[in-house]
């Protein structure tokens, strides 16, 4: 199989298209469904990708969004582990936001 640098770049911008999206899926959430100021969840989601793995985030999303259905489907797939890091994190990150909204 010949990899071409092109097909890596494709490969790479998606990747992190992804995670931006995420990001940026996180925030408008974290704004529409909490009272935590625009900063704390702008900063919130950039944390999010340390803090967390992409199926905890994808249910931290769902569940921000009100989507029962889909949180309750991804929450059955997490692991012991991935479970509470979605459930404090909420808690803990916007904590650690209010003090300190720059990146980690």
């Amino acid at each position: 199989m010949v990899v071409r640098p092109w097909t890596v770049a494709i490969v790479l911008v998606g990747i992190a298209g992804g995670a931006c999206s995420q990001e940026g899926r996180f925030a408008k959430a974290c704004k529409a469904s909490t009272v935590l100021s625009s900063e704390v969840c702008e900063c919130a989601a950039r944390r999010t990708e340390k803090a967390l793995s992409p199926k905890s985030i994808a249910f931290v999303i769902a569940t921000l969004e009100k989507n029962g259905d889909r949180a309750r489907e991804l929450g059955q797939n997490l692991t012991l582990a991935e479970a509470a890091q979605a459930g404090t994190f909420m808690v803990s990150t916007s904590a650690k936001c209010l003090l300190d909204p720059g990146d980690e």
